[in-house]
């Protein structure tokens, strides 16, 4: 497999943003760095292990069926919940004169954080927002072991490996869970 076939990323994300963009309210996250491929590609989501907010499976059986089930069996904290699609990503400057990030307020609102959120993470640096349409929940998600990773290996070649644990922001991945 040539690493030009194999863009997709895997974004490490809190529940209650996991959340969000299951509801459809977050549709822009916003990242410290940006990743080599080019719009368009897949994004998968992974749902952090913060047990303060835990997702359950029938959370994402409401959002993957547009009903609830009222069986919260299954902790889908630790676990790769979605996927979109990532069609477009923003860059977003740092404004010195006005000491914030140069983003409309329409635009800020689909991040789901505030101008002071950004200043926080962002702290003066150039951020980036991925776009994410076409949310697609899991009826089953999948555990970060049945997914791979691409890994940089003597200068330009990648290998494929699988993963051990969730990115601390974002990599690259292929053959997550059935979608490969």
């Amino acid at each position: 497999m040539s690493w030009e076939l194999n863009r997709d990323i895997l974004f490490s994300i809190k529940p209650k943003y996991v959340h969000l963009i299951l509801e459809g309210k977050k549709t822009i996250e916003v990242r410290k760095t940006r990743c080599k491929s080019e719009p368009t590609f897949r994004g998968f989501i992974y749902c952090t292990h913060d047990l303060s907010y835990p997702l359950w499976k029938c959370d994402i059986d409401h959002f993957a069926r547009g009903r609830g089930v009222n069986r919260p069996d299954l902790n889908c904290n630790g676990r790769i919940v979605c996927h979109c699609t990532i069609p477009v990503i923003d860059e977003y400057q740092w404004d010195s004169d006005n000491s914030c990030y140069d983003i409309d307020e329409d635009t800020l609102a689909k991040t789901c954080l505030t101008q002071e959120d950004l200043i926080e993470y962002g702290r003066g640096k150039t951020l980036y927002g991925y776009h994410l349409e076409y949310v697609m929940p899991y009826c089953g998600p999948t555990r970060i072991e049945e997914a791979w990773a691409w890994q940089p290996y003597k200068d330009e070649l990648m290998v494929k490996t699988s993963l051990r644990r969730a990115p601390q922001s974002w990599c690259y991945v292929s053959g997550v869970g059935l979608l490969q």
